[in-house]
């Protein structure tokens, strides 16, 4: 009974909702009927008519298309109102031909009119009793028909109320009611729905909206199909609109055709402005809805839209975007950029949360595809290629950079969502984007590789400073998220690698973004996160590109890197990309040499250690000719040495691993620009025993100082001869000037070690191993007679130097050392017109030379220069007869000085010239000399103008006036005329039969010694005996003694006074 009872009034619901169909139908056929043929005379007449006034009567009794006919009371005229004036509760006409019973604004088509906006405002569905007209479907149809009625429709949602939206993790779906769009632009080819299980789902909105948001048409015609199919809460239903027509022409409206010319001022590919651009919106894809394929974009402006842009991108579409640029100059390659086309408009892209959290742009695993409308951009043609962004949310789009020459844009919508308007308020849904296009250089497209792998490699240590360094920056192209960036640097096994952060940013890391740095195998550091933050030398950005010499980024002081191996990485990981966050750096990298040195500690051990103590003296070497500023530079010498006492750099150099070649260090670290101001370097070349010593240097440049010459810098290049294992230096040539390659220094030594010593002070910032360098060859060579060390070495109170050409030891520029007794002096004695003193070059008619050194402490400087040449040539030169056959006497260094005394004497014979006559050697005479006691204080000049030629006005017994001194007594008397007057042997007492009295005092000696040695025999003996009663007895022999008695008795004699044992 119930259930038959259930039956009829389901029977009964069912005949009412039938009966309700018929009468709205019938309704809406008589209304269209009635409407259609009111308007025929309007629709004849539309070519001709104009527009007219709205709600003024019309002459002609017709109205606009979009328009409706309004009969006066009068029957006179009539007045034209606008359609949306049509259905609107309120009586226009006064005879509510307007507001017929059970009108309706739904299932209508409106026009409009240029410049005019319409209002529409949809009621509640009707009730019947308590239950709802289910379903429920209200459609509406805006068409431009061109001209004064515009191209296009642009439909705003000033109230939007329908149904619910359901959001999840698997998507959204509205509940209880929708509205879907659709426009010209769709055919039932496009794929514009998805498949949902048995059923299909076509994407539409619901929900509440906000912001007023606004759709377009693509193209003459929209249509909005509202549609109730379930039992929802209808009270805060709400439908308003606002539609109007424009030109096609008018704003950023998305184009019907593929191209359009822009008269208003673009920027183009390059950057410059220009009056009239071709904006092109790409050729359309066959069946799809949106889909285009762009090219040559380097030829015009290529854009990127979202559909129905400004307006309300559709619900669930699909867009493809491809991009290629074929073309690209030689060697070079293309970089495709993805920017917003205006500046002050923003990218916006709904996603699911967008009313419940601040709008932001976000990317990669923020952006959910599932429930997100996103924007993915691939650096390819295909989405297998290597993603770089996928994009969502409201804000200002970061540049995406792709390389290679291709890019895709997809473009994906939720099948369902509420209508919405992006914050800031003006702003339009969807994107519109230009593409730019740029070429670089083909070898920096390893930097947008996907695997973002970048090898550097070291040029050659022998290569200039621009070819061992550089600077890498970030890569301009986007890094798609889970990139790992390596750059390797590799060089030489002799090589570092020395390394500088200028720069580096990373925007809001996350804990997948690590920067890792590896020193061969070892690890530096690892820094993950917003705690990233490498060793920067911020300075150094700012004279980056400039010529300005700036402060040094010191690896000791936390500013820079420096390997230990040839080999540094760096690795940076970018867990989310860098289309959001970004990633940028600037590295300026160094490949220094480290030069193989000797180790310091053979400057301790051994004769080394005395090279640091003597910094040496000015000089020539034999075959060499004195530089200028050799002696003038002996002061600032001997500063520098004692302010650099241990050389930065030192090598050993021995004869027993062979010849070679050396360079001044290439390390730049230990330069002005590695932050130090003063540099000195010791080469020490030891030679064997009995072998020579070559030496070329070529070239030396120093021309850093004259380019940079503000704080007094100066580099200079010295040699030094050590002699007598290390107790004897001589400074052999000194150089503060570049020598070229076409005048190469050439040397020979036959000391036994020679040192090359390089010289810098007071450096800048700006100078490395490219201002100062030198470079030298050397070699070993045998020839030497060992025993020429030993008798060239000479001590005593008198000496000769046998200068013959002869003389193997002359001829390899042996020196003489002449050690001066302590408290006395050196005279050098020269025969007479075979030797002068000279100053200049032009002074000596021969080029046969010796060259005589003061020692000090071990120090040598050159004290005198001898010229040596034959009687004859001095007397051809016009010199006066009798002064040239006095000889020439030398006097060691402070002779003339008051309280002060050398050394000893280093004399060094070079016979270059015109050969001694008949080759008869030259002896050279020294002699041991002291001051008077008298005249110690005074000088040469006084000291000769008080004696003269009288000796007993010296003190010294010893004296010699024609010299001014006083000779050792061994030379007194010795039957050798030391002095030249020869006062030393005038006053001694001859003793001519010496022998003699040596024989006598021998012989006396000996009788002496006789008659010593037979006394004392004699007296030996005489001890050994004794007398009793007048005779005189042998000792006897021992008898046999009595135990334990003190006293020995005879037993065998009988005791008699006087006798024996008494």
């Amino acid at each position: 009974m119930a259930n038959e009872k259930r039956r009829n009034k389901k029977k009964k619901t069912h005949r009412q909702f039938t009966m309700w169909l018929l009468i709205d139908a019938l309704i809406s056929c008589s209304f269209l009927c009635f409407w259609s043929f009111s308007l025929m005379p309007t629709v004849s007449a539309l070519a001709s008519s104009s527009s007219s006034s709205f709600l003024a009567p019309s002459e002609v009794n017709t109205c606009d298309i979009s328009e409706f006919r309004c009969p006066s009371k009068d029957g006179q005229g009539t007045l034209c109102l606008p359609m949306d004036r049509w259905c609107n509760g309120k009586d226009e006409c006064d005879n509510r031909v307007d507001e017929p019973r059970s009108c309706t604004i739904c299932n209508r088509t409106y026009y409009a009119r240029l410049g005019s906006t319409y209002r529409l405002s949809l009621v509640r569905p009707r009730m019947s009793g308590t239950t709802q007209i289910l379903p429920w479907n209200c459609w509406f149809n805006f068409t431009a028909l061109g001209g004064h009625h515009g191209d296009r429709v642009l439909v705003g949602m000033e109230a939007f109320s329908v149904g619910q939206l359901h959001r999840s993790e698997n998507g959204s779906l509205c509940l209880g009611g929708q509205v879907v769009q659709r426009d010209a632009s769709s055919t039932p080819a496009d794929t514009d729905v998805v498949h949902g299980g048995d059923q299909i789902i076509t994407g539409a909105w619901c929900g509440e909206g906000w912001g007023q948001p606004i759709t377009t048409s693509a193209g003459k015609w929209l249509q909005l199909m509202l549609t109730i199919s379930d039992v929802v809460d209808l009270s805060r239903f709400r439908f308003d609109l606002t539609y109007r027509v424009v030109r096609a022409d008018t704003g950023n409206l998305s184009p019907s055709t593929s191209a359009v010319i822009s008269t208003t001022s673009a920027a183009g590919n390059n950057g410059s402005g220009s009056s009239s651009a071709i904006l092109w919106y790409g050729d359309p894809v066959p069946g799809t809805l949106c889909s285009r394929n762009l090219h040559s974009c380097d030829q015009r402006t290529c854009i990127l839209q979202s559909p129905n842009f400004p307006g309300l991108y559709p619900r669930n579409v699909t867009c493809y975007y491809y991009i290629r640029q074929a073309w690209s100059p030689k060697n070079q390659t293309i970089l495709l950029t993805l920017v917003q086309s205006e500046p002050g408009q923003s990218f916006s892209v709904r996603t699911s949360d967008a009313g419940e959290k601040e709008r932001k742009m976000m990317s990669g695993r923020e952006c959910r595809t599932r429930v997100d409308d996103t924007v993915s951009i691939y650096n390819g043609a295909t989405i297998e290629s290597p993603l770089l962004a996928r994009l969502c949310g409201t804000g200002n789009m970061p540049h995406i950079t792709g390389a290679g020459g291709e890019l895709l844009v997809v473009f994906r919508s939720q099948p369902h969502d509420a209508p919405f308007n992006p914050a800031p308020l003006g702003a339009s849904p969807g994107f519109r984007l230009t593409t730019r296009v740029r070429f670089v250089a083909a070898n920096q497209v390893r930097q947008y590789h996907p695997e973002c792998r970048i090898s550097i490699t070291s040029s050659g240590s022998n290569s200039r400073r621009s070819q061992r360094q550089g600077i890498i920056r970030s890569p301009e192209a986007t890094m798609a998220p889970n990139t790992s960036c390596l750059y390797e640097f590799t060089g030489r096994e002799d090589q570092r690698v020395w390394m500088t952060f200028l720069s580096y940013r990373l925007d809001g890391g996350e804990d997948g973004d690590c920067l890792t740095m590896t020193d061969g195998q070892e690890l530096v550091s690892r820094q993950c996160g917003a705690a990233v933050q490498p060793r920067i030398c911020p300075h150094a950005l700012v004279h980056a590109n400039s010529s300005t010499a700036y402060k040094p980024c010191r690896w000791q002081d936390g500013e820079s890197y420096l390997s230990r191996s040839p080999r540094f990485t760096i690795r940076q990981e970018l867990a989310t990309g860098t289309a959001i966050r970004p990633w940028s750096f600037v590295i300026r990298f160094e490949f220094i040499t480290v030069d193989r040195f000797s180790p310091k500690e053979q400057l301790i051990a051994g004769q080394v250690k005395e090279t640091l103590v003597h910094g040496g003296g000015g000089g020539t070497m034999t075959g060499v000719t004195e530089s200028p500023e050799a002696s003038a530079g002996d002061d600032d010498d001997q500063q520098l040495t004692s302010q650099m006492m241990t050389p930065d750099c030192f090598q050993l150099l021995e004869s027993s691993k062979g010849n070679g070649s050396v360079s001044s260090p290439r390390n730049p670290l230990l330069y002005g620009r590695g932050g130090s101001r003063h540099l000195r370097c010791l080469y020490r070349f030891q030679a064997g025993k009995g072998e020579h010593t070559h030496l070329t240097i070529n070239p030396f440049h120093s021309t850093g100082c004259a380019r940079f010459n503000q704080s007094g810098c100066q580099a200079c290049l010295s040699v030094d001869e050590v002699f007598w294992g290390g107790r004897v230096r001589r400074r052999s040539y000194h150089t503060c000037r570049s020598l070229s390659g076409n005048n190469p220094v050439v040397l020979q030594s036959a000391a036994s070690s020679l040192e090359l010593i390089f010289e810098v002070r007071d450096m800048n910032w700006a100078q490395d191993d490219d201002h100062f360098y030198f470079v030298a060859e050397y070699s070993f060579s045998r020839g030497i007679d060992p025993l020429c060390w030993d008798s060239h070495q000479q001590t005593g109170k008198r000496g000769n130097l046998r200068i013959d050409p002869r003389d193997r030891c002359v001829r390899h520029s042996i020196p003489w050392h002449i050690q001066a007794p302590r408290g006395g002096y050196i005279i050098l004695v020269f025969p007479a017109g075979q030797a002068s003193i000279t100053k200049t070059i032009e002074g000596c008619p021969t080029n046969n030379r010796l060259f005589v050194y003061s020692i000090t402490d071990g120090k040598t400087q050159l004290y005198r220069e001898v010229c040596l040449m034959a009687g004859s040539l001095q007397l051809a030169q016009g010199g006066d007869k009798t002064s040239s056959q006095q000889p020439l006497n030398l006097y060691s260094a402070g002779w003339s000085e008051r309280n002060w005394m050398a050394d000893g004497l280093l004399v060094v014979a070079s016979l270059q010239g015109v050969p001694i006559p008949d080759e008869t050697p030259l002896i050279v005479t020294w002699l041991s000399v002291f001051k008077d006691v008298t005249s110690k204080s005074l000088s040469f000049a006084a000291r000769q103008s008080v004696h003269g030629a009288n000796a007993s006005q010296m003190v010294c017994r010893t004296g010699c006036p024609a010299l001014g001194a006083c000779l050792s007594s061994d030379l007194w008397c010795d039957d050798r005329e030391d002095c030249p007057d020869g006062s030393d042997e005038k006053q001694c007492i001859r003793l001519v039969f010496w022998p003699l009295y040596v024989g006598l005092v021998v012989i006396l000696l000996s009788l002496t010694a006789g008659l010593v040695a037979v006394y004392l025999v004699h007296r030996y003996y005489q001890a050994r005996r004794y007398t009793a009663n007048g005779r005189t007895y042998k000792p006897r022999p021992k008898e046999k003694k009595a135990k334990f008695s003190s006293v020995t008795v005879s037993l065998t004699r009988h005791y008699e006074k006087g006798g024996p044992g008494s």
